[in-house]
């Protein structure tokens, strides 16, 4: 076998392999990590805090129990006055 063929039939083996895995794994409901941040992030969750910690006077989201009207979550389009500093935006991140 000429090393040529070898390297196709090497390729050919590695490529059937990754199709098999594909097929195998594609109903698998998996979170990328910068999903499950945003995840967690949407629903109140911090890397510095529990969600029971989360302090809506600082811009965290906090969870009403009860339904909100839209204009509720309308504090969260507003800018800061003056813009968040880099450490802020660190802390944040």
């Amino acid at each position: 076998m000429s090393p040529g063929s070898r390297r196709m039939l090497s390729a050919l083996l590695l490529f059937g392999v990754a199709a098999l895995l594909r097929g195998l794994l594609a109903n698998e409901r998996g979170l990328w990590a910068d999903e499950i941040f945003s995840l967690a992030m949407a629903t109140g969750h911090s890397l510095e805090h529990p969600a029971s910690a989360a302090d809506s006077s600082r811009g965290d989201f906090v969870q009403v129990q009860d339904p909100a009207p839209a204009q509720a979550y309308g504090r969260y389009l507003r800018h800061d006055q003056p813009p968040a500093g880099w450490a802020e935006l660190v802390g944040q991140v």
